[in-house]
């Protein structure tokens, strides 16, 4: 089965769009249910392939299964390749529909007459080939960056600069195959480095960075297919040109990484689908691509930008493209009334609501007479078991495509996003040995897993996760310290910690901030609070801050600047900018109680500290926001799980703190860097703590070899992966205890 996760905007690497069946309400013990509801079973859909068709299988998704509440929708990633292999796929991973953003190759299908029904070459499936959007596969920089400053000046790039900036050939090889190197790169001072500077006398002289998609995409292979020579790279064996590893080709199946690459460093340049450039634009500027394999741009001339006109209408050319889902003939029964809603207009919208171009109506004419699928074989199709759900009265042969619904066990995970990873981890790894459970995982905020664990409606779950404990006000904690009940329901939850985390404060690397804190050897937890505080400083005083301490450089201009931090020159006099969680979020509940007035945020009625949100506090529940908001500004200064900062730490540095509430860093001494060590002896203090999972008591049929799964060797592992520090064996001994 494929695990189901969710996460505002972006991301991990897999992602996956959830509606619950109506009539789980009832199974948790709402008594509105009618009887007929109740034999109303859940159909599952399960589609996995192409980041790029993900946002358009998303879309659709979630829609249809809120217009159609017996269906669940479960959408995964893992490229082209994946959704090839899995829609063909005979093993517990197989999936219904698989995703592509480009076509089969021969290696793993072969077209059929019709040219859109392929038969599998690893297996006896065959499917239906659908295109469900165009998209512009788009090049892309850091807005404002020096490369952005560098390809405006040009008025755009060309195919022919794109391939000698990616290409692994020498510049001989490349001016042997045809490339005029005096018109692609007219400023080349032949040092060997390919240079910004080389394209053009007004573009700085710093390697042009490469940022891209992974080998297991379908969009990798397209940008190469029509980047390179077209003997050289497609489908040639060996290749002989392909992405320069060498010059460091950065590469990544998750759409975000690349953004979080090509954002923290302004010579870096990339591509992706459309859908993920729109996403990002407020980071990222797209370059304007002259269709000429020859010559540089300002010779070329003709640059034409991507957008929903250009890539309609062919005018981007040759980065236009057709995106795919692939329907395995066997599952038409199942899928057919989803890929209708697909291709109705509602769909359509969705395809532009997420950046793709929608089909003509000619062509979705053409999507939809495909629909039920075609065979290679003579045989009779349809099913004849009366008693089956595709039950077809007017088929005279039965050709084994009969299915019956099987009930399977749907583990529904929501909250932190902090806990996010572990849960992900531990339900891929837990589902992918386990083929009768699918585990889903959403994430909201604590305050999201704290109330969806305790509901009765269609929008609990099994398990809430939460980076805090419960408040009052959610539930009140049983005699054994970790049996809470719920405030407003009967519901009853075990707590179960999961791990250890070091929440870190971070800046993007080399940045002003990052010389400043390091001028200072760090920061303590004074100066966190002066910083991120809405009390003024003479407030702080009066509450026990030494402010010639916490800012020795103060110029008392009422901005708080990096400079009054340090007398030192390292730190600058601009603004320090704030970024974090969101209000919603445990991480921004954890932060204030241990930076702020103990007395005047934790729990307080009204809060008479809090997070300065008139100085500009910026606060997203996706951790890969804050990433996008800090890389993008070295005066930044943010906070969140270690384990996401582990994950970019090519773009961040993270601050050691001094664990003194009144001094500097300067004077306080001690600061402590968070790392697996000083996470787990709790030396890096106050900022560690305890990560949990909340399981519904009436659940624990469903979910105890799940949790079980999780408190083992391979589950503490798991945690370690994801950058957590794991729980030491006394501990789990304990956790284990909990298990109902």
């Amino acid at each position: 089965m494929s695990v189901k996760t969710t996460k505002n905007l972006g991301i991990a690497w897999m992602f996956v769009v959830l509606m619950m069946f109506s009539g789980l309400a009832g199974c948790l013990g709402g008594d509105d249910t009618s009887e007929e509801d109740k034999k109303v079973e859940q159909k599952t859909i399960n589609i996995a392939g192409s980041s790029t068709v993900f946002p358009v299988a998303s879309a659709w998704g979630q829609s249809f299964s809120e217009a159609n509440p017996e269906y669940v929708v479960n959408v995964a990633g893992g490229g082209s390749g994946a959704g090839a292999s899995k829609v063909c796929s005979t093993d517990s991973d197989s999936v219904n529909i698989g995703d592509m953003s480009r076509d089969w190759k021969s290696s793993e299908a072969t077209k059929g007459d019709d040219g859109y029904t392929f038969a599998c070459e690893s297996s006896d499936v065959t499917v239906t080939q659908l295109i469900v959007a165009i998209d512009g596969l788009s090049v892309v920089v850091k807005k404002g960056g020096a490369a952005d400053q560098c390809i405006s000046s040009m008025g755009g790039l060309s195919m022919a600069q794109l391939r000698w900036m990616y290409s692994d050939w020498t510049e001989a090889d490349l001016e042997a195959d045809g490339l005029n190197m005096s018109s692609v790169t007219p400023d080349n001072d032949n040092d060997g480095v390919r240079e910004w500077s080389d394209l053009s006398s007004g573009c700085g002289d710093s390697e042009i960075k490469l940022w891209g998609a992974d080998s297991d995409s379908g969009t990798y292979e397209y940008f190469g297919e029509q980047v390179f020579c077209k003997s050289c790279f497609a489908d040639a064996e060996p290749v002989s040109e392909s992405f320069d590893v060498a010059r460091g080709y950065q590469n990544s199946a998750d759409d975000n990484q690349i953004v979080n690459g090509i954002t923290g460093d302004e010579n870096a340049i990339g591509y992706f689908g459309y859908a993920y450039y729109e996403e990002n634009e407020n980071v990222l500027s797209v370059a304007a691509i002259a269709n000429n394999d020859t010559h540089g741009v300002e010779d070329a001339g003709g640059a034409v930008t991507p957008d929903a006109t250009t890539v309609a209408d062919g005018s981007y050319a040759p980065l236009s493209r057709y995106i795919y889902m692939n329907v395995n003939n066997d599952d038409w029964d199942l899928v057919k009334s989803f890929i209708e809603y697909g291709f109705s207009e509602a769909g359509m919208e969705h395809v532009m609501d997420v950046g793709y171009v929608a089909l003509p109506q000619s062509m979705i004419d053409d999507m939809v007479s495909r629909i039920g699928g075609n065979t290679y074989t003579a045989v009779v199709s349809g099913c004849t078991d009366s008693g089956a759900d595709n039950y077809d009265p007017s088929a005279n042969t039965d050709d084994g495509s009969c299915k019956t619904t099987a009930t399977s066990g749907t583990i529904n995970i929501a909250g932190s996003s902090t806990v996010f990873p572990v849960a992900s981890a531990w339900g891929q790894a837990f589902s992918a040995a386990n083929s009768g459970f699918t585990v889903t995982v959403a994430g909201g905020g604590s305050g999201a897993g704290a109330s969806k664990v305790c509901s009765t409606d269609t929008d609990s779950v099994h398990i809430g996760d939460m980076s805090r404990g419960w408040k009052s006000s959610e539930a009140t904690v049983g005699t054994d310290g970790y049996t809470y009940d719920c405030v407003d329901s009967d519901v009853t939850v075990t707590q179960l910690i999961v791990a250890i985390d070091g929440l870190s404060v971070v800046v993007k690397k080399g940045g002003a901030a990052d010389q400043c804190i390091s001028s200072m050897g760090g920061l303590s937890m004074a100066q966190l609070r002066w910083m991120y505080s809405d009390w003024t400083e003479a407030e702080l005083e009066a509450d026990g801050l030494i402010m010639s301490s916490v800012t020795p450089g103060n110029d008392n201009d009422g901005v708080r600047e990096w400079s009054d931090l340090s007398t030192s020159s390292a730190c600058g006099d601009a603004e320090i900018k704030l970024w974090g969680a969101d209000s919603d979020s445990g991480t921004y509940e954890y932060f204030g109680e241990q930076v702020f007035c103990k007395s005047c945020f934790a729990d307080a009625e009204p809060v008479s500290e809090s997070f300065d949100v008139a100085r500009g506090y910026q606060n997203s529940a996706d951790d890969n926001q804050i990433v996008n908001g800090i890389t993008g500004d070295e005066n930044a200064i943010g906070y969140f799980g270690y384990a996401y900062y582990e994950e970019n730490e090519n773009v961040l540095s993270v601050a050691a703190i001094a664990n003194n509430d009144t001094h500097g860093v300067e004077d306080a001494g001690g600061a402590v860097t968070p790392d697996a060590t000083t996470v787990a002896d709790g030396s890096y203090a106050p900022l560690s703590r305890y990560i949990y999972m909340n399981v519904n008591n009436g659940d624990w049929d469903l979910v105890r070899s799940f949790i079980e799964y999780g408190f083992s060797e391979a589950g503490m592992e798991h945690v370690m992966d994801v950058g957590y520090v794991a729980l030491p064996e006394s501990m789990l001994e304990e956790m284990r205890a909990r298990i109902g």
